[in-house]
Parts: C-alpha cells; sequence; structure tokens
C-alpha cells in the first residue's frame, strides 16, 4: 500500500463485491444443473427414469445436497470469524491492542 492511502482504497480490495441476488441464481443454477446430470446418473444405474429438470428442482436430492453445501460455507465462513476475534482478544502478534484507535497505535487493521 502507498504511503496516505488506506486499506479500503487498496486496488487488490475494490475487485471484489458483496454477493448479491444474482450469485446465488448462479450458484443454484450452476448446482442443480450438475446435480440433475449425477441424479441422473444413479438413477439410471438403478433401472430407473431420468427427472426433468422441475422434477429436480422439487427432488430431495437437489434440496439435500444445496443445503448441505450451504451448511458447510457458513461453518467456514463462521469459524473463521469466531477464529479472528479470539485471536484478537488473546493478544496476538499481528494486531494492534483492542478497542485502540489508530492515532494511538500507529498501526492500521
Amino acid at each position: 500500500m502507498g504511503a496516505g492511502r488506506g486499506p479500503a482504497e487498496h486496488p487488490l480490495l475494490q475487485l471484489t463485491s458483496a454477493p448479491d441476488g444474482r450469485d446465488l441464481a448462479g450458484f443454484l443454477a450452476g448446482q442443480s444443473i450438475t446435480g440433475r446430470g449425477s441424479n441422473n446418473e444413479q438413477r439410471f444405474e438403478h433401472h430407473q427414469d431420468a427427472l426433468s429438470y422441475t422434477q429436480y428442482l422439487g427432488s430431495a436430492d437437489f434440496w439435500e445436497a444445496t443445503l448441505q453445501n450451504w451448511q458447510s460455507e457458513f461453518l467456514a465462513v463462521g469459524s473463521m470469524a469466531i477464529f479472528a476475534v479470539y485471536l484478537r482478544q488473546r493478544g496476538s502478534p499481528e494486531s494492534k491492542p483492542v478497542g485502540a484507535a489508530h492515532a494511538d497505535t500507529g498501526q492500521t487493521g
């Protein structure tokens, strides 16, 4: 980072954006398309008829896979948040004292 530039002005941080409804729709579309293919392969192995796309969207397999995926994501993000707070409060050498203003420490972050 250059002198006088805050963390929010860093070029790498400007490349990211918060997820929105389009991202969620994209994730669900990708998971439903690939999941339907996998599910139909399993159905063929058991001599069952393939499910249409709309049938697959209403199936337990789609919802179980989707919720299992989101559960793992929330667990990962939640544990990172908890560990970040714990390490900061325990005096991690990579963080400044809790509650100290930037002007008091001369450090950012």
